[in-house]
Formats: structure tokens, C-alpha cells, sequence
């Protein structure tokens, strides 16, 4: 038997009269799996769409840019970040996700624990110049 795509966690699928013999030589049952499914370690599951986080730089938030992502079925897309783009926004991929779902990229960003005085230099320039 073949597991179909997409298939929910929890689904029971039936293999009639492939279960065990009857008594008395009566037909043979049915034969249930329950399917279980395992969570994944990147995408979470709402139905047929996925949501992913992903940790955007800062500077790809506030000026706009494009990050690389792998989907589910192992594709590799380029998404376009708006600029302006806040922590936790959602974006939408289109029929990335679950057959007939799409994938939804969380918005995250690391802050950078170090950096340089050129950095730092720039960075108080723009925090003056509000």
C-alpha cells in the first residue's frame, strides 16, 4: 500500500480483506493502519500549509533583499524581502507547503553580539540621525 502526500497525522487507512481469516472459513477482515507522523525539526504543520522561522539579517529587514529557503520537497526557492520587514511577519509562498497548501516563512533575525567599530560608527550615526 502507498501512504498518500499530504496525509494527517492520526488517519486511519483500511485494507479490506486483508486482515485475518474469519473462523470457520468466513471471509477475512479488514486490515487498519493508523498513521502517525513525526514532527519535523523545520516545518510545523496547520492542515495542508507549513510554517517555517527563519532568521533574516537585520540589515536584509530594514533594507529589503531576497533569503534563500529549501521547502519540504528539497526545492530551493529565492523569497523577496520587503524592506521594512518586522520580527515575526509572515510570508507566503504559494503551493510550497503540504499538497494544496502553502508555506509560511516566520520572520526572525539574530542580533550580532559583536562588532566593529566601523559597524558600531554606523550604526550611532543612524541612531542620531532620527
Amino acid at each position: 500500500m502507498k501512504i498518500p502526500a499530504g496525509i494527517q497525522d492520526g488517519a486511519r487507512l483500511r485494507l479490506a480483506k486483508q486482515g485475518e481469516a474469519a473462523p470457520f472459513g468466513g471471509d477475512s477482515g479488514d486490515f487498519y493502519i493508523d498513521v502517525h507522523i513525526r514532527p519535523h525539526p523545520l516545518f510545523k504543520r496547520f492542515g495542508q500549509d507549513l510554517i517555517m522561522k527563519f532568521d533574516a539579517a537585520f540589515t536584509t529587514l530594514v533594507l529589503g533583499g531576497e533569503i534563500d529557503i529549501t521547502t519540504i520537497a528539497d526545492k530551493k526557492l529565492s523569497v523577496k524581502i520587503p524592506s521594512g520587514t518586522q520580527i515575526g511577519a509572515k510570508l507566503r509562498v504559494k503551493n510550497a507547503g503540504m499538497p494544496g497548501g502553502d508555506l509560511f516563512i516566520e520572520i526572525a533575525t539574530k542580533i550580532p553580539t559583536k562588532l566593529s567599530s566601523k559597524q558600531k560608527k554606523i550604526l550611532e550615526e543612524f541612531k542620531a540621525s532620527k
